[in-house]
């Protein structure tokens, strides 16, 4: 008998550290279970955020654009109404170089003479104005107050001669 209890005993033993090995062994499974669930849990929250803020990144470089396109219509369209405005101002104050130029041809004496004196003036300011503004085209945002100053300042300082110049009227 004494055998059969050594061999009950040796069972039992083995019985229980089997099942502490398997015990051990499902723990760890599940362990291994739960970091693996946490880990696409991550990845999941990960890949969610990422493309979350791609699609605000896309929405505001879309509205970026979008802004900048206005802002460059808007300009092309205040560029080209100056522009405009001012073909239409030299083309009255050639007008009014024409009859000066006729009234120099036609007239003697003190006016002659005081036409003689202008004209080259007007003449030169009216070519500056005319070169500067093939700016105009060209002009960027950054540079255009700039040259639009110029150009009005040439206006005005044309005007002006015109204005000392004897009446043809």
């Amino acid at each position: 008998m004494p055998n059969l209890s050594r061999t009950t005993l040796i069972f039992a033993a083995a019985l229980t550290a089997l099942s502490a090995a398997v015990a051990c062994e499902r723990t760890g499974r599940e362990d291994q279970e739960k970091v693996t669930s946490a880990q696409r849990e991550g990845d999941k929250k990960s890949n969610e955020a990422v493309q979350e803020s791609t699609t605000k990144i896309t929405s505001a470089q879309a509205e970026v654009d979008k802004k900048t396109a206005e802002a460059n219509a808007n300009f092309v369209k205040t560029r080209e109404d100056y522009r405009t405005k001012l073909t239409s101002k030299i083309e009255d104050i050639d007008k009014t170089i024409q009859k000066l130029e006729t009234k120099q041809q036609t007239t003697t004496g003190k006016k002659k003479a005081e036409l003689d004196a202008a004209l080259p003036d007007i003449h030169a300011k009216r070519d500056a104005i005319r070169r500067d503004m093939t700016k105009v085209d060209t002009v960027t945002m950054g540079n255009w107050d700039g040259t639009k100053n110029q150009l009005d300042t040439d206006m005005d300082a044309l005007k002006a001669a015109l204005d000392k110049a004897p009446s043809v009227l």
